[in-house]
């Protein structure tokens, strides 16, 4: 028999076990080679950490003496790592629920909708949040049918939103209460066809660009707002875009030139800090650009949609030059072109002959310009005329009687004032001065 191994020592890599394992191979007539252990005389490496080997228990079967003896008791910091991993265990469960959930989209608005479509409305109404009041009105009606925004509920049930399907066609938010910032989310609203945030006063920051990716869109009303910052130039590219009104507000820079691309039906941008020139065409058949910084002349082509109820308002800006002799051509029903807070240029030359024929004009103000010559009798037939307003101008001769009745008509409108001309004295009901340019001859 070999001698026993020392305590604490498992293997051995010793020339006696090397020797004995050779002589019994020889004895059952195996041919034995010397093994690499017995060439390197490899001696035992100590443990690097002072655990003596003999002092570790030896493995054996356990039984319920063992626990009750305290020999595998877990102790409460074990059994509070349990409960915390069977805590993230359920939490990660229901997470995982509810991400499926939430993209299940079960038909109908069964389901909550499109994840992105989701995150942009969130991220409208969160960013729209400013002061901390959930705005739920839909306008001036007041009307709260419906979820609210940022609710579990499919996003084409809250309130303010129209679908088409299970797909966001508008988005009217109008005079709702919105405060804050306009977020850059609408690249995940491609189908959006209206989008109004108008009548939100605390609303300021600027017009995100993604807008103009929304090529579907027909109807975009940002107006009676604090927005600043231009208008960006590829808002032309909205090919189906017919109302747009950015009105009282903060824009500035130049105005996109619409007409170059599309016809609009409105376009809105009074009471601004807008610049620059109007273009050969006008860019919308209501053209409202009112109180901003525009110069140079009148386009010299109507409107596009001759066919549709045509408003042209122009007052307050440093336009110079004659009224074009296309007016007669449109469905005009209003023209405003005041210079009363301006200092020029101004509009001159005569009154064209042509208005007459506008059965459709309701107003017609000319206040404050340079315009000479008479007024003529063709405008005895604007019988729908309700506001009309020629004083501080230059024009001259007598009110003749067959403008009294259109004039004493027009008197019972907000305003009629054919005053402070050279005009031959007039009835005092319709004149709102009775004082004489010193200019007149």
């Amino acid at each position: 028999q070999p001698p026993a191994l020392p305590p604490g020592v498992l293997c051995s890599t010793s020339p006696f076990r090397t020797s004995t394992s050779q002589a019994v191979m020889s004895a059952k007539g195996i041919r034995a080679y010397p093994s690499a252990s017995s060439t390197l005389q490899t001696p035992l490496r100590e443990p690097t950490r002072s655990i003596a080997r003999r002092d570790m228990p030896m493995v054996r079967d356990t039984d319920e003496s063992d626990f009750d003896s305290g020999v595998f008791d877990c102790g409460g910091g074990c059994k509070s790592v349990c409960v915390i991993l069977l805590l993230l265990g359920l939490a990660a469960s229901s997470v995982a629920f509810l991400v499926l959930w939430l993209t299940s989209g079960a038909g109908a608005c069964g389901g909550v909708g499109d994840v992105g479509v989701r995150r942009a409305m969130n991220g409208l109404y969160f960013a729209t949040n400013e002061q901390g009041t959930a705005w739920t009105r839909c306008g001036d009606s007041g009307i709260e049918e419906g979820e609210a925004w940022g609710s579990i509920a499919h996003y084409c049930k809250w309130t303010c939103v129209e679908c088409t399907g299970e797909v966001v066609t508008g988005v009217n938010l109008s005079r709702s209460g919105l405060s804050g910032t306009v977020p850059d989310v609408f690249g995940s609203l491609p189908n959006l066809q209206s989008l109004d945030l108008s009548g939100n006063e605390d609303l300021h920051g600027t017009l995100p660009i993604s807008v103009v990716t929304l090529s579907n869109l027909e109807t975009l009303l940002l107006n009676s707002s604090l927005l600043t910052g231009a208008l960006p130039e590829g808002l032309t590219g909205l090919l189906k875009l017919r109302d747009a009104s950015f009105a009282n507000a903060n824009f500035s820079g130049h105005l996109p030139q619409f007409e170059s691309k599309f016809p609009l039906r409105l376009l809105d941008v009074e009471n601004n800090k807008l610049s620059g020139t109007l273009g050969r065409t006008w860019p919308a058949s209501q053209t409202m650009i009112s109180n901003n910084n525009f110069s140079g002349f009148l386009p010299e082509q109507p409107p596009h949609m001759a066919d549709v109820d045509a408003q042209i308002a122009i007052s307050e800006n440093r336009i110079s030059g004659t009224l074009p002799p296309y007016l007669n051509q449109l469905r005009l029903r209003l023209l405003e072109a005041n210079n009363a807070h301006s200092r020029g240029p101004y509009l001159s030359g005569t009154l064209p002959v042509n208005l007459g024929g506008l059965d459709a004009l309701v107003t017609l103000e000319l206040h404050d310009n340079r315009l000479s010559g008479t007024i003529p009798t063709e405008y005895s037939t604007l019988n729908h005329l309700k506001t009309l307003d020629l004083g501080s101008n230059r024009l001259s001769g007598s009110v003749i009687d067959l403008l009294l009745p259109i004039l004493e008509n027009c008197a019972k409108g907000p305003t009629c004032d054919i005053g402070d001309n050279c005009l031959d004295k007039g009835p005092k009901n319709i004149c709102r001065s009775e004082d004489q340019k010193d200019t007149c001859a």
